[in-house]
């Protein structure tokens, strides 16, 4: 991916068989940054060498790549393996898989790092992650309630990551086993109508909050 000088994405390029990669879209003469996107466990990286596992760093901290009128910049990337986080989550009555349920990845400090999402088995797998300790916490609007790895629920996502289970991550390894089963949670339900007519009105947001105040469902 390719950024200006105020960090601000310009156009993309995708590697051929050699490796071997250019810009899409002729570029004006400036100033420009790189960064890596790769679906293969590799962890990303910002041009010259600066790591940026899931693009969670500024582009702007890399080198500035100075592009002359009519000329070309030659530029390479040479990606270590990361590790992964690899788990599934099911119905916790039924033991089915659930689909498209969200993971969300955070470090030790609780920074958010990426998301990825089950398929249709409930299998999810992260791509290249820097070696160290993660927590992971589910996020669904399927009836169920999220959890906070281990077992720890967290409706509405409103829990401290922090407090999750480690997850250790090595470089060129997969964790496996970070798996999450939901139970299903209760649910209200009802009708917004306009008051003098008595008609339904589409497209009304009813928010869910309990005592304490805390936002949980919408």
């Amino acid at each position: 991916e390719f950024y200006d000088s105020s960090g601000h994405f310009v156009t993309h390029g995708v590697t051929n068989a050699a490796g071997s990669y250019t810009n899409a879209s002729g570029l004006l003469p400036g100033t420009y940054y790189l960064r890596t996107w790769n679906y293969y466990g590799y962890v990303d990286e910002v041009y010259e060498n600066v790591s940026c596992p899931n693009s969670t760093c500024a582009v702007t901290s890399g080198t500035p790549i100075a592009l002359t009128p009519g000329g070309t910049a030659t530029t390479g990337f040479a990606l270590t393996r990361g590790g992964k986080i690899m788990g599934v989550v099911t119905d916790g009555a039924a033991g089915l898989g659930l689909d498209y349920v969200q993971v969300h990845i955070y470090d030790s400090a609780a920074n958010y790092i990426t998301t990825v999402r089950t398929n249709r088995w409930g299998d999810y797998k992260t791509g290249g992650l820097l070696a160290g300790s993660y927590r992971a916490v589910t996020q669904n609007s399927l009836g169920y309630v999220d959890e906070l790895y281990d077992n720890l629920p967290c409706p509405g996502g409103q829990c401290s990551v922090a407090s999750g289970g480690a997850i250790a991550v090595a470089v060129g390894a997969t964790t496996n086993g970070v798996d999450f089963a939901l139970a299903p949670g209760g649910r209200i339900s009802g009708t917004v109508t306009d008051e003098a007519s008595g008609l339904p009105l589409a497209s009304v947001g009813v928010y869910v909050f309990p005592p304490t105040g805390s936002y949980v469902a919408s």
